[in-house]
C-alpha cells in the first residue's frame, strides 16, 4: 500500500516533537474543565472542538491543518485494484 514504518531512536525530540506538541495541545486545549458522560459524549464534544483546533496555524507544516488536507490527499496514491490481505 505504499506505507513505511519508521522507528525513531529514543529521546529524539527533533523527530518526536510534533507528536508531543499535538498531544500537549489536546491535553491543554480540549481536556481541561470538560466532563464526559460516556464515549459518545466525548466524541460529540471532540467533533465540536476539532474545527477550532484544525483552524489554528502551525509552524512546522506552515499552515492550518484544515487547509493542508487537500494537498495531503492529492499526494496519496490510489489503492490498487486488488484489496490487500487482512488478518481478522
Amino acid at each position: 500500500m505504499g506505507t513505511e514504518i519508521k522507528l525513531l531512536i529514543p529521546m529524539d525530540p527533533e523527530s518526536k516533537g510534533m507528536v508531543e506538541r499535538m498531544n500537549g495541545f489536546f491535553r491543554c486545549g480540549f481536556m481541561p474543565g470538560r466532563v464526559f458522560i460516556d464515549p459518545h459524549d466525548f466524541n460529540d464534544q471532540l467533533d465540536a472542538w476539532l474545527p477550532r483546533a484544525n483552524a489554528r496555524y502551525t509552524r512546522s507544516p506552515h499552515g492550518a491543518p484544515a487547509d493542508l488536507v487537500a494537498a495531503d490527499r492529492a499526494a496519496i496514491r490510489p489503492l490498487g485494484p486488488i484489496a490487500p490481505d487482512a488478518v481478522p
